[in-house]
């Protein structure tokens, strides 16, 4: 009876070993050598197996999970994953999102601008392969993401935010920092995130809890609204067009066909319209350079010919002055009874054709003093039109950024203001800061939301806990800051929903580069 029991009996350890050593080493992304029952992973002569089986094993286990169907009785209450407002299916395109992590507490918290839409439990870095701390921006999506690091683990769902490896994506949660460094969400929460997030949204990875705040302040950017003509006059600009010639009537996609001349335009409105038109002028620049270099040629060739003209009419004139001066010394050289009429005839109607070879002569110099201008005028106009041509892709690329939100940091330790939006550079300049020796602290506004008349931006804020002590909170880090009319001015053309400005006594992170918006790193 006992030999019987022994394989039961030992059938029934390892599946007890096998469940515990899962819960322990579940959520290490390959880290199988750590908790208690690590030496049941080593291989039989007490060698570790190889990482590759190792990989095998974790990937299987990822799959696995993603395959398993979740219910509510399979998830202990203690670490269910609570979603608020199931409701919202999408992100509204007039407002934005900022996701909060928590490292202490292990969560994420997505606001909205009424509040938290989405709240869950996350796995952080485990140690030696922390998550970093600090303020970061989706900078890529990818439903079907695999790993290029770590053998290609899956990854769904995934939010890249660094281009060094720093994601959010679908993974086992095992209820404390288990990954490599990324934020893995569970398998029924990543595909809401994924439905309400858009590319740039702010991410705060924090040390420990914070929350966002609704802020109001005078300090705080707004958009500058144009009307229908400062618009006009910015979309003639994209044309090439001159203040002389007769304006166009302007006809907003976003606009009623009943709106008035004083009817204000948001810088969305604006961007929408000059993506339009900038789009359209790279073609219309194209065929005017063609035409303009066509123009340059026929008046280039009209120059050259007036110029031959003038050569011709010049050698013409000295051959008969030539030919005069020798009938002249022959003649000269006789006497008037040597001279035969022919000679004297000859000589006669020479110099008869010197005043109509001046003639044209003069005539050949006057086209060409009139050709030579217009020569060199349409040769100037090609050239610009040229340039203009292959300036018209950037411009258009421009006002494709333009919808993008615009992002403003300002950096104590640089002393500097920086504007990026859509991942690209827009300026930086200097900036003043009231008692620069005193700490700002870390802190992200964020425009969520229009106001009811949809011209004004509703601000949040959220601060980053540090253990370094500031001088005050987020309003009183931005009563410190004085930015110049320009950099003021450009970013109320440029502000809308979605827009962030950073306040920090940290600089820029070497994480920021092409591709991202302003990464700074607290940790």
């Amino acid at each position: 009876m006992r030999n019987a029991t022994r394989p039961l009996a030992m059938a029934a350890a390892v599946t007890v070993l096998a469940t515990l050593g899962g819960a322990t080493g579940a959520g290490a992304q390959g880290d199988w050598k750590q908790g208690p029952f690590a030496e049941w992973y080593s291989g039989p002569t007490g060698r570790p197996r190889p990482p590759e089986r190792l990989r095998r094993n974790e990937l299987r286990r990822e799959r696995a999970a993603m395959e398993r169907p979740r219910t509510a009785a399979a998830i202990r209450p203690e670490v269910a994953d609570l979603v608020v407002a199931p409701q919202a299916s999408r992100n509204d395109a007039t407002s934005a999102l900022v996701a909060v992590v928590s490292i202490r507490s292990q969560t994420i918290t997505v606001w909205g601008p009424a509040g938290p839409v989405l709240r869950s439990r996350v796995s952080t870095g485990q140690g030696g392969h922390d998550t970093p701390t600090g303020l970061f921006s989706v900078i890529q999506k990818n439903r079907h993401h695999e790993s290029n690091i770590y053998s290609g683990a899956p990854m769904p769902w995934m939010h890249r935010i660094t281009w060094s490896g720093i994601a959010l994506h679908a993974g086992v949660v095992p209820n404390y920092p288990a990954s490599h460094g990324c934020i893995r969400l569970p398998y029924d929460v990543a595909p809401k995130l994924w439905g309400l997030s858009r590319m740039g949204m702010r991410v705060v990875v924090a040390p420990d809890d914070t929350s966002l705040q609704i802020v109001e302040h005078s300090a705080l950017p707004q958009p500058k609204l144009l009307n229908l003509a400062e618009l006009d006059e910015a979309v003639r600009g994209l044309r090439g067009e001159t203040v002389a010639e007769p304006r166009p009537q302007v006809v907003l996609a976003s606009v009623a066909p009943s709106a008035s001349a004083d009817r204000l335009l948001t810088p969305q409105d604006v961007a929408q319209r000059l993506k339009k038109e900038a789009a359209a002028a790279v073609e219309v620049r194209k065929r005017a350079a063609q035409d303009a270099l066509s123009q340059a040629a026929v008046a280039s060739a009209e120059a050259n010919a007036a110029a031959a003209a003038v050569r011709a009419a010049e050698a013409d004139l000295a051959a008969l002055e030539a030919e005069v001066s020798a009938l002249e010394v022959a003649l000269g050289a006789r006497s008037k009874d040597e001279q035969t009429p022919d000679q004297i005839s000859a000589l006669t109607a020479a110099r008869a054709r010197i005043p109509d070879s001046k003639r044209r002569l003069a005539e050949a110099i006057a086209l060409d003093a009139a050709k030579n201008p217009v020569a060199f005028a349409t040769a100037r106009a090609a050239r610009e039109a040229e340039f203009a041509a292959d300036e018209a892709p950037r411009h258009a690329r421009e006002a494709v950024r333009r919808l993008e939100p615009v992002s403003i940091l300002v950096s104590a330790k640089e002393g500097m203001v920086f504007i990026r939006q859509g991942f690209e550079d827009v300026l930086d300049a200097k900036v003043e800061i009231d008692d620069p020796l005193e700490p700002l602290g870390t802190h992200v506004f964020t425009a969520m939301a229009t106001d009811a008349g949809g011209t004004q931006l509703k601000w949040s804020s959220v601060t980053m806990p540090t253990s370094q002590r500031a001088r005050g909170d987020a309003i009183s880090a931005l009563e410190r800051i004085s930015l110049s009319d320009r950099v003021r001015e450009e970013i109320a053309r440029r502000v809308w929903t979605g827009a962030s400005l950073i306040i920090t006594d940290e600089g820029i992170s070497h994480e920021t580069g092409k591709g991202t918006d302003f990464v700074i790193l607290t940790k």
